[in-house]
């Protein structure tokens, strides 16, 4: 199996709700998607709060490296990160964490308000996710842990297909 070029420019959305067996919460999908190659991320959460699509946004970059420029609508959860972002960095002292930051930084950018069509990209893509997972479970419930690996193979499917074009 190939591995993936690291992702230079995102754009993220949120996909669902989801249920699982067992537990009347709802999950989500935060997809990550290369704007550049097409390439997918997907993380599962549990809610749609500050605090866990951080926690997703970390494990996205553990995995797949930094990237320069991220692109997402204007959702409150992503405006919030974006300002949490802002303030971490600005209280870190540490050199060595200030001089990364510096030669890395991440620009958030976010479409204009009430213009969908702008972020089509990702929102097609999560069509694409949900569509498999309709085609896969029908009416089934799994487990989280079960849907978390159907996520990944989701992921793996939407990956192996032909990401660019070269003539």
């Amino acid at each position: 199996m190939e591995l993936l070029p690291p992702f230079s420019i995102v754009g993220i959305d949120f996909g669902g709700p989801l249920y699982t067996k067992n537990s009347d919460n709802k999950n989500y999908i935060v997809l990550f998607t290369c704007i550049v190659i097409r390439a997918v991320h997907l993380e599962l959460v549990d809610n749609l709060t500050t605090e866990t699509f951080l926690l997703a946004l970390r494990r996205f970059i553990t995995r797949r490296g930094l990237c320069s420029d991220m692109w997402s609508d204007n959702a409150r959860t992503f405006k919030k990160s974006e300002l949490e972002l802002k303030h971490l960095w600005t209280i870190i002292n540490y050199p060595m964490v200030k001089d990364f930051y510096a030669s890395h930084k991440i620009q958030w950018c976010f479409i204009v308000e009430k213009t969908s069509w702008c972020g089509g990209l990702y929102e097609r893509l999560i069509q694409s996710v949900k569509l498999a997972l309709r085609k896969t479970l029908g009416k089934t419930t799994l487990s989280r842990e079960e849907l978390e690996t159907l996520l990944i193979e989701i992921e793996g499917v939407l990956n192996s297909r032909p990401l660019t074009c070269f003539f």
